[in-house]
């Protein structure tokens, strides 16, 4: 039984050897190979960004004594190189670089610092160039975005408005405007009535500011969000019991079928409006909605009163300024 088990374990020391011993052949052989193309700089420096992402994930998982390391690899990519952004592993830099820095930090401020650094690191890189500063601003704000790191989004518009060096369209700053998250007190942006909008009153309304009531409720929603389907009627059952011409409810509705729209808002006792692009509704983006239903109370002049989480706490707010209205 002795024989048989130290048998097996050196069977088992034998076959690690092996393993070692093919992992530092292949280890060698792609260092071989990387040496190779020094000769075509851009070519090597693109496998070796590509290797040094692919190696992220063992790094956090099984090798944490690499971190330190590794950052200072991810530092040093040349977010500059003409030919490494049209290759499109910049973006995938980006992304894996907030990931990183995401799943090595727990610390949430200390967090928020090192992307801010980032983030700065990358703007004194793109910045002399606007179309590639606008892609990769973009696309990074739209990674932020879907993170959902506010702060940081709010820290890089900042920086960048702040930067005289950078000239900024007019077009340009409206969309970076766009990924900044709205904020009570705030103004809430202005949007127009297409030729889709649905007016129940017969109303014959521009643009959201014309609205003369005093208070607007804009309602985010779509027919294909079940809970959109379940919780605003619940909205327009509750305006319609109080009865009062202080409110008026506008529907931004995310579809990309007009028929679907028409059977979801005409239902409802409110103003509707559609783009047909969904998630890319121009008028979704501006106000920074990510989910369905999301709703915003607003006064006679746009300013954002409140940001109802859910539709209790709308109906909630509602009834609390009918009752003030009526009182006076």
């Amino acid at each position: 039984m002795y024989k048989e088990e130290a048998s097996k374990t050196k069977a088992s020391r034998k076959f690690n050897k092996q393993v070692i011993s093919e992992i530092k052949r292949l280890k060698k052989e792609e260092n071989d190979f990387l040496a190779s193309l020094k000769g075509t700089q851009v070519v090597g420096e693109y496998i070796k960004i590509k290797k040094l992402l692919s190696e992220l994930p063992d790094v956090v998982q099984l090798q944490p004594e690499r971190i330190e390391a590794t950052i200072k690899e991810l530092e040093s990519i040349d977010y500059t190189n003409e030919i490494l952004y049209h290759s499109g592993i910049l973006k995938e830099a980006i992304e894996f670089r907030l990931w990183f820095i995401q799943n090595t930090e727990k610390d949430a401020l200390v967090q928020t610092q090192k992307i801010n650094q980032f983030l700065d690191q990358l703007i004194n890189q793109i910045k002399k160039d606007d179309t590639k500063f606008q892609e990769l601003t973009n696309y990074t704000l739209q990674t932020l975005q879907n993170k959902n790191l506010d702060e940081n989004i709010s820290y890089w518009i900042e920086a960048i408005f702040e930067d005289d060096s950078l000239c900024l369209s007019d077009a340009f700053k409206a969309e970076l405007k766009s990924f900044k998250k709205l904020e009570v007190g705030a103004f809430a942006p202005d949007f127009e009535f297409n030729s889709l909008s649905y007016f129940p009153n017969n109303e014959k309304i521009n643009k959201l500011s014309e609205l003369a009531t005093d208070y607007k409720i804009i309602v985010f929603a779509a027919s294909w969000c079940g809970h959109c389907v379940r919780e605003v009627p619940k909205v327009d059952t509750y305006l319609s019991s109080l009865e009062s011409s202080k409110f008026t409810t506008v529907l931004v509705s995310l579809e990309s079928e007009k028929a679907a729209f028409k059977k979801f808002s005409e239902q409802f006792n409110f103003i509707a409006t559609t783009d047909l692009q969904m998630w890319e509704s121009p008028i979704a983006r501006s106000y920074g909605v990510r989910a369905t239903p999301t709703y915003f109370v607003l006064n006679k002049d746009l300013s954002i009163m409140a940001m109802p989480k859910n539709t209790k706490q709308l109906t909630d707010l509602i009834g609390a300024l009918h009752k003030k209205t009526s009182e006076k």
